[in-house]
């Protein structure tokens, strides 16, 4: 039952991040209010701005916070407790992610800068570029 959750966050997730960006995105108004209330029973914070290349492989959908402004060229995998985001607030975040990126429990990345990949970002590690 977990896989089929987090296999339809990540879906979810992928097609209002990617519709977005078109002419007719007032159409899917509704994708994005559906986006925002499955963030909030998992309590996951998964931007609409973000550039997803690839749908990502997301295991335990729980506590995902991933800011405005991120990158991810190809495969990634994130795990539950992820954090991807700014060094400081308001200075925004244009983080990068290469292919074959995957992100241990608990994982935080701050900043602004490439990772390259393919790259594990271990367990309750803290990454600031």
């Amino acid at each position: 039952m977990l896989s089929i959750r987090d296999n339809f966050v990540a879906f979810i997730w992928y097609w209002s991040a990617n519709i977005r960006r078109e002419k007719y995105s007032i159409v899917f108004f509704p994708l994005f209010i559906f986006h925002y209330l499955l963030g909030i029973l998992t309590a996951n914070d998964l931007s609409i701005n973000v550039r997803l290349y690839k749908k990502p492989k997301i295991h335990h959908a729980i506590g995902i916070v991933v800011g405005s402004g991120v990158t991810f060229k190809g495969h990634v995998t994130l795990r539950a407790h992820v954090c991807i985001g700014e060094k400081v607030v308001g200075e925004g975040s244009n983080i990068v992610f290469d292919d074959g990126i995957e992100f241990g429990v608990g994982a935080m990345v701050f900043g602004s800068g490439n990772v390259k990949g393919p790259a594990v970002i271990k367990a309750n590690s803290v990454l600031t570029l």
